[in-house]
């Protein structure tokens, strides 16, 4: 078994590729939730009995994750940069050709 921090570190050096910026991260000392050592995320039971796919996979989550808020930092129309958004995620579910999804029911 992988170890849990090891997801988030993950995550956090593939965020930092994807800042234009140099980002800075702050360790928080403070207390700690005590379900935080244990939560886990696990879409198996979706797979298996609703036969559910992701939309989009983690790459497209994140890189879609950082152009928003790259977007509300630059002051753009976020009402706009939303429903953009939707229609490209909607547009990948149905599965068109220059979406990159795969639709979200297998």
């Amino acid at each position: 078994m992988l170890n849990p921090l090891s997801g988030y570190l993950r995550l956090a050096n593939r965020l930092t590729e994807l800042w234009p910026e140099q980002l800075r991260w702050e360790i928080d000392s403070g207390a700690h939730p005590h379900e935080a050592h244990v939560l886990a995320l696990d879409s198996t039971k979706a797979r298996e009995q609703l036969h559910w796919a992701p939309t989009w996979g983690l790459e497209e989550a994140i890189a879609r994750i950082v152009a928003w808020y790259l977007a509300l930092r630059d002051g753009e129309d976020m009402r706009a940069v939303k429903l953009a958004e939707i229609a490209a995620f909607e547009a990948s579910a149905r599965g068109q050709p220059d979406s990159g999804g795969r639709g979200g029911f297998v």
